[in-house]
């Protein structure tokens, strides 16, 4: 049940993300502290109205704060309510497909935008380019040489957030994903993404190009153009589920498939440095030959 006490949560902060203002509350410091932790650089100050309201009973962050829940989980979510403009009074999260952060199940952000499994870098013209692939591939490792070496701007390193029916991205950066190796042992950790990364973008792109990673075993480095169709394809495998309709998707995936399209395959990361230069030219500049 949630408390009504308006004490227990004393603990709060406003979060802006996906041009969505909204305001959590905790009853936990250290749950407080793990969400602006996951989220340092989407928090305001509280001078506008929130869209939606949180209130969070947990004494830690817990994940499934920021992913969704397993299949057989149960419909709401234990400790957590939401509500949202309109409503009289505070609902429990029910929504196991949608993480509560960014609410993408409520109708502030619901069928608003497509999203994909992918990073996006902005160049120093103002667009975007979009570096796909499956877990590994090297997106993060991709945009971070990019970011520090070439003078790019993050949008987003785990998920690209395109407004539906359009080929516009909106910059989500969320703690950025290491992993160190301890032992002969790999651990993943997180850390602020401007500490990172030299620039992090904070408005609107649109994507120009696309660039899909492809690691595997023994692969000779080779930058190759692709067919619409072959995008089309590549990218409805990258696709997330964030809250629009099939039917939205299929039409974003449709136009963004048709942008200049190129895959890189590799083996080893210490490639992606070595092709940088190709890799930069051709996001530079999609005419160059491959």
């Amino acid at each position: 049940m949630l408390s009504q006490s308006s004490n227990h949560f004393k603990h709060s902060t406003h979060l802006e993300l996906l041009g969505t203002r909204i305001f959590v509350c905790c009853s936990s410091s250290n749950c407080l502290r793990g969400i602006c932790e996951y989220f340092p650089n989407s928090i305001r100050n509280g001078d506008q109205t929130p869209d939606v309201i949180l209130y969070i009973d947990l004494r830690e962050a817990d994940r499934y704060l920021f992913r969704s829940r397993p299949e057989e989980s149960e419909t709401e979510m234990e400790g957590v309510w939401f509500q949202a403009n309109g409503m009289k009074d505070p609902a429990p999260w029910s929504f196991p497909m949608y993480p509560p952060l960014p609410p993408l199940a409520l109708s502030a952000l619901r069928n608003r935008f497509v999203g994909f499994h992918s990073a996006t870098v902005e160049g120093e013209d103002g667009l975007s380019s979009l570096i796909a692939g499956d877990r590994e591939a090297g997106k993060s490792s991709l945009s971070r040489l990019l970011v520090n070496v070439r003078n790019y701007a993050l949008l987003s390193d785990e998920t690209t957030y395109l407004f539906r029916r359009s080929c516009i991205a909106e910059p989500l950066i969320v703690a950025t994903g290491l992993v160190l190796i301890e032992k002969g042992e790999k651990r993943k950790v997180r850390t602020n993404a401007a500490k990172v990364y030299r620039s992090l973008a904070t408005k609107p792109s649109p994507i120009k190009n696309l660039l899909f990673l492809q690691r595997r075993p023994d692969s000779v480095p080779s930058l190759q153009r692709i067919p619409q169709v072959e995008a089309f394809r590549l990218l409805c495998a990258q696709s997330r589920d964030v809250g629009s309709e099939i039917g939205e998707g299929i039409s974003t995936v449709n136009r963004l498939s048709k942008l200049p399209a190129a895959a890189f395959s590799y083996s080893h990361y210490s490639q992606l440095e070595e092709n940088l230069n190709l890799l930069d030219a051709y996001l530079k500049d999609e005419r160059i030959k491959t």
